[in-house]
């Protein structure tokens, strides 16, 4: 069975379980050019319809687990998000109702340029900040509106007004955490079993207090840990880690979600770190959460962040 003819039968035989509901399926562009296809179930009396992504039902349905079953549990999955969300269209049309709910994130500019050409942005180095109001967050992610250029024109505001709000509510509404690796790397094979280790432990070395030549490495996120990659923009959070390890640091983008901070110590390898970011990205993180291959350097005298040029 092909993709599509999966999709018509999931959406027939839902069809068949509600038949008073409108059942649909859309393309949904993603970050860096990521296209999905989401079941959406239409019903006149709600204001706000969550997509259901089908493209992991498919790969079960691949590996063997039976249709009727994928079924049930996108249905379960819809009633699980049915009523969770709550948010009123008409308060969107009002900056006044939802200033405190715009946040920004980070996405490569290269790969996302045709999206950022309808959207309000900043460029910072090979990034672009865009901005979105977050309808609800949790462990399982974000529910949000992207901001585009036509909602400046209502709202009367303009990006430097977005980048305002954003900056004060990002930080209060995800504050940040530094972690180290090791930490990290423990609760990620937990959650999975130990499904990935020999691949981490490829790319990134087991740290022990004893080994002193093993260069300790950090993980900079937000408590959601939801597109905390910008935390690397929240003002004074990588200055005061830096100070307090008197040390400049690598920051390696491990994904939109999260960023691995290195110590500039003596004996730190740029084109390791490079490979590092190269081989993580290739091994362990999807098309839709890359954000860059490249290695950036906080000074914390400037107190500046730039690109690393490898060759140097």
């Amino acid at each position: 069975m092909t993709y599509i003819e999966f999709e018509e039968l999931i959406v027939n035989k839902i069809k068949g379980k509600l038949p008073n509901e409108e059942v649909i399926v859309r393309s949904i562009t993603k970050n860096n050019s990521v296209n999905l296809r989401g079941l959406v179930i239409l019903n006149e009396d709600k204001r706000i319809s969550p997509s259901i992504y089908l493209e992991s039902f498919f790969e079960s349905y691949k590996k063997g687990q039976d249709i009727d079953d994928l079924v049930e549990e996108i249905l379960e999955l819809y009633n699980e998000q049915d009523g969770q969300v709550v948010f009123d269209p008409e308060s969107y049309k009002d900056i006044n109702r939802i200033r405190d709910k715009v946040l920004y994130k980070l996405i490569n500019f290269e790969r996302n340029e045709e999206l950022i050409e309808n959207l309000p942005h900043r460029r910072f180095l090979d990034f672009a900040v865009v901005y979105y109001v977050i309808v609800d967050c949790d462990s399982q992610g974000t529910g949000s509106i992207l901001i585009r250029n036509e909602h400046l024109d209502f709202w009367n505001v303009n990006e430097e007004d977005l980048y305002s709000f954003a900056c004060a509510n990002t930080y209060k509404e995800m504050p940040h955490e530094i972690v180290s690796m090791s930490d990290i790397i423990n609760e990620i094979l937990d959650e999975n079993n130990g499904e990935y280790e020999d691949i981490v432990r490829d790319i990134i070395p087991e740290e022990t207090d004893e080994d002193e030549n093993v260069i300790k490495m950090y993980v900079m996120t937000n408590l959601k840990r939801i597109n905390g990659a910008v935390t690397m923009l929240y003002e004074g959070a990588l200055k005061e880690f830096a100070n307090k390890i008197v040390k400049n640091l690598y920051i390696l983008p491990s994904s939109v979600h999260e960023l691995v901070v290195v110590p500039d110590v003596c004996g730190a390898d740029k084109k390791a770190l490079y490979n590092i970011v190269r081989e993580a990205n290739e091994e362990c993180v999807s098309a839709e959460e890359w954000l860059s291959d490249n290695v950036y350097y906080y000074d914390r005298n400037k107190d500046e962040i730039s690109i690393v040029d490898i060759d140097k």
